[in-house]
């Protein structure tokens, strides 16, 4: 936990020092190992290509909340930087109406196919350490939660246990529909290598390359460290 607190630290002093936003914070490293990190035409995984045609999440590095000066104004701007700067700035955009903009100030996040989950009527938002929910014809969002003590890197569903997913730098949760951690856990070292949903368990790997699976319902995992095939 001490080394996960120290990354935390170095990441909130890299943006008090105003170095600009995803320039050497691990999300860089991250999108570089997903081609599809930072595209803003990407169809998130559980929409349809005619509700992605209404709803679309873009980024929005420039924005300045506050500010009559944007190139792009929005119904409602949502600030969880808490005065710091903001490392992500994500805009959400239904119908074609700049609805909803976000910004956090925690490990900087971009815009990718699990960057935005849509079920029922609302629209789950990972933007920095956060997720933001929305439901769809509203202008204001239902809640937004800290999921992660870093980023957020995506979020999934399970639909066979009904299970929201964050896969977060330093923690896997499982949050509910109306916004409370059910579960997190973290590992040995950051979740940098991906994450898989299986049929009984969530899967995550380390920077180490280890891999934990995870409980759907407790959060419980095991660990298998496949460098030296054995399991901890």
């Amino acid at each position: 936990m001490e080394n996960k607190t120290r990354l935390v630290r170095t990441i909130f002093q890299e943006f008090e020092r105003d170095i600009p936003p995803v320039s050497s914070t691990f999300s860089e490293r991250f999108s570089a190992q997903w081609p599809s990190y930072q595209r803003s035409d990407v169809v998130p995984k559980n929409m349809t290509r005619d509700l992605a045609a209404r709803v679309k999440l873009v980024n929005e590095p420039t924005y300045s909340f506050g500010s009559a000066d944007n190139p792009r104004r929005y119904d409602t701007e949502i600030d969880l930087t808490g005065g710091c700067q903001a490392s992500s700035i994500h805009g959400l955009i239904i119908d074609d109406r700049p609805t909803l903009i976000i910004g956090d100030s925690g490990g900087a996040s971009g815009v990718h196919e699990h960057s935005l989950l849509f079920l029922d009527s609302q629209i789950y938002v990972a933007v920095g350490a956060h997720v933001v929910c929305l439901t769809l014809g509203s202008e204001h969002p239902d809640w937004t939660l800290e999921i992660d003590e870093a980023t957020c890197f995506g979020l999934y569903y399970a639909p066979e246990h009904d299970a929201l997913i964050s896969h977060g730098e330093l923690e896997i949760a499982r949050f509910s529909r109306d916004g409370k951690i059910l579960w997190s856990e973290g590992g040995a070292d950051i979740f940098s290598e991906g994450i898989s949903l299986h049929g009984d368990c969530i899967e995550a790997i380390d920077f180490d390359r280890r891999s934990y699976f995870f409980d759907y319902a407790t959060g419980k995992s095991t660990r298998h460290n496949k460098a030296l095939d054995t399991k901890t």
